[in-house]
């Protein structure tokens, strides 16, 4: 089927109702990128909601919000420290920050892109180059809710749209499956090459968002920060007297999710502070949450693949000791048999 042919007949379908215009508008009359839009206004209506929505709780957490910076303390009265003095005055008190001068309360980090400590730190995002903290959090989240919202209503049209394509220029009754869709998306690309541009753009932005969106709402339901999770080893507040993975702050996912969405933050150093005096009575949790026992038997799972590695490599070295002292012993038999020669 040509293109000249692809056209005459949406021409013919054009003059056949509002139903079947809007499916042609710029199809034959030119080579937008959004024709979509006319095939179904009540997702059109979603997308430019969803849409809206996506760019305004952008706006909270990039420029509305207070992020959870922790204040600066006072400048030092002998200026800058000297490499020693700062190496000792973080060994006697961790969690103290010598760039801000001010203690650094649990939970929190400083930033080096900011050049400031926040609380409840989850992790820097370069796209619009602010923090991801306890005071906009939720503002991100969000965010990555409507816009991943967006993004599906815009791939749900434009894959209508191709099938609506399709059946009116192949005179189908049907609307045509996907699988059907796909050997025919050259006729797609004749008639309006940017709504397949579209679609392949849509696709590959759609899986980061559902990335980071996954990623965001395991932390909200396991209690913890992005932070935390990629560095979890590196917290003691995170392991138990074992060296096991162990959460003070996991509550269960919907105690979790409840604390988050709350406007009133627990006092997490009151949390923990109940978790280490348990954890001296020798009072240890009957069950820890379903979030902690995945990551605790992910950690298992992980050293003993680590070890299991380490294992393999310490014989490989052995065996290859082995077989050089076998060699070096054949050598040595081979120069004293010559030496008796």
């Amino acid at each position: 089927m040509t293109e000249a042919s692809v056209r005459q007949a949406l021409d013919h379908l054009a003059r056949g109702g509002p139903e079947a215009m809007s499916a042609t508008v710029d199809v034959t009359h030119g080579r937008g990128m959004f024709p979509m839009f006319v095939v179904a206004l009540l997702p059109c209506a979603a997308f430019f909601l969803l849409a809206g929505s996506a760019l305004y709780l952008q706006y909270r957490y990039e420029c509305a919000c207070f992020f959870g910076f922790v204040p600066l303390g006072p400048p030092l009265p002998d200026g800058p420290l000297d490499p020693g003095r700062r190496a000792l005055l973080q060994a006697q008190n961790p969690a103290w920050c010598y760039t801000c001068n001010a203690y650094r309360p649990i939970r929190s980090k400083h930033c080096g892109q900011c050049g400031r400590c926040c609380e409840e730190f989850d992790h820097h995002c370069p796209v619009v180059g602010t923090c991801v903290a306890r005071g906009n959090r939720r503002e991100f989240l969000g965010y990555l809710l409507t816009l991943f919202g967006a993004e599906a209503v815009m791939l749900g049209m434009g894959v209508r749209y191709c099938r609506l394509l399709i059946l009116r220029a192949l005179h189908l009754r049907t609307l045509p499956g996907l699988l059907e869709v796909l050997p025919h998306m050259a006729l797609v690309w004749r008639a309006s090459p940017g709504v397949l541009y579209m679609l392949v753009l849509t696709v590959g932005i759609c899986m980061g968002t559902a990335a980071l969106l996954g990623r965001a709402l395991w932390g909200t339901a396991a209690a913890l920060t992005t932070n935390e999770m990629i560095l979890r080893r590196r917290y003691a507040y995170l392991q138990d007297t074992q060296g096991l993975y162990s959460n003070p702050f996991d509550m269960g996912a919907w105690q979790n999710c409840l604390a988050f969405w709350s406007t009133a933050r627990p006092d997490w150093y009151s949390v923990y502070s109940e978790h280490c005096t348990a954890l001296r009575e020798g009072e240890e949790p009957l069950a820890h949450p379903l979030a902690t026992r995945i990551l605790r038997r992910w950690d298992r799972a992980r050293a003993a693949l680590e070890r299991a590695r380490f294992e393999k490599k310490a014989r490989r070295e052995e065996e290859l000791l082995r077989r050089g002292s076998q060699l070096a012993a054949s050598e040595g038999e081979a120069e004293s048999e010559i030496e008796a020669v």
